[in-house]
């Protein structure tokens, strides 16, 4: 039996976000993870649970600027940037 050993990543698109923020969680452990969105002043202002495979999340709750997704995957954090 082979053993998949698949690497652990995850990716945001489109970046400026429109209406949908897709969130791609690669991962070698099963989900849930643990997901937040934070402004430029470090407030949470959005957290849902992420599954491996794609997460769309509807930001329309958001205003306009520069926000930073904090996500947990298999022991390692993934802090990604993007724009709405």
């Amino acid at each position: 039996m082979e053993e998949e050993n698949q690497e652990t990543n995850v990716s945001i698109y489109p970046n400026p976000v429109v209406n949908i923020l897709n969130i791609f969680v690669a991962a070698n452990e099963e989900g849930p993870f643990e997901a937040v969105i934070y402004n430029t002043n470090g407030a949470a202002v959005k957290q849902f649970l992420a599954q491996p495979g794609n997460n769309p999340v509807t930001p329309s709750d958001l205003l306009n600027g520069i926000y930073f997704l904090l996500i947990s995957v298999d022991n390692q954090s993934f802090n990604l940037k993007f724009l709405k």
